[in-house]
């Protein structure tokens, strides 16, 4: 697959990259598809991980992942991502201009940062859809184990292939670190 330069999609693409044990060139969109449970998987433990749980909330404030009334946020989410691939168009996304992406209509920031349709800063436009393919939004929410937490939330990016997946491969080991340290650490409770 051929980076998009968006940096939310890219990141989420190196990290795709990083859990198939493949290189961004050779992941398709079947991968994708294929991913959506382990990934959310992934997200999930991320997310109830004490040193990452408010990233949920400053990224994806109304997402199955935030929202405490939902019963299984795991399914879910996994659902949600199901039905978004499922919704497939003809139109020409915003982001990789490939010709898979459908017009949708009331997209707002609760599942997906910086789509710019239906925002505060587009109402003035008047925009009230946006074209995007459902791999970008899929590839989306993978980007939220590379964020970065500090006073805000900041991914990297660069125009190095070679910067993004060392970037990438150590972020993910520091995630899983934190995550099977925090688990040893309730289990001794």
């Amino acid at each position: 697959m051929n980076r998009t330069y968006n940096v939310f999609v890219d990141n989420g693409l190196f990290v795709l990259s990083y859990y198939l044990q493949k290189e961004v060139k050779d992941i398709v969109y079947e991968d994708i598809v294929k991913s959506i449970d382990n990934m959310v998987e992934k997200i999930v433990s991320f997310v109830q991980c004490k040193k990452y749980s408010s990233i949920i909330y400053m990224m994806f404030p109304n997402s199955p992942l935030a929202n405490n009334s939902v019963e299984n946020p795991k399914e879910s989410l996994s659902n949600k991502l199901k039905s978004i691939h499922d919704d497939k168009g003809m139109d020409t996304c915003f982001i990789c201009g490939k010709t898979h992406a459908n017009v949708i209509n009331e997209i707002s920031r609760s599942l997906y940062p910086n789509i710019v349709s239906h925002t505060f800063y587009n109402y003035s436009n008047n925009l009230k859809g946006v074209n995007i393919c459902p791999y970008c939004l899929i590839l989306t929410i993978y980007s939220i184990l590379n964020v970065n937490k500090g006073e805000s939330l900041y991914f990297y990016n660069s125009d190095s292939n070679e910067f993004l997946e060392d970037y990438t491969i150590k972020k993910q080991e520091e995630v899983d670190i934190d995550i099977i340290s925090e688990a040893s650490k309730l289990t001794k409770n």
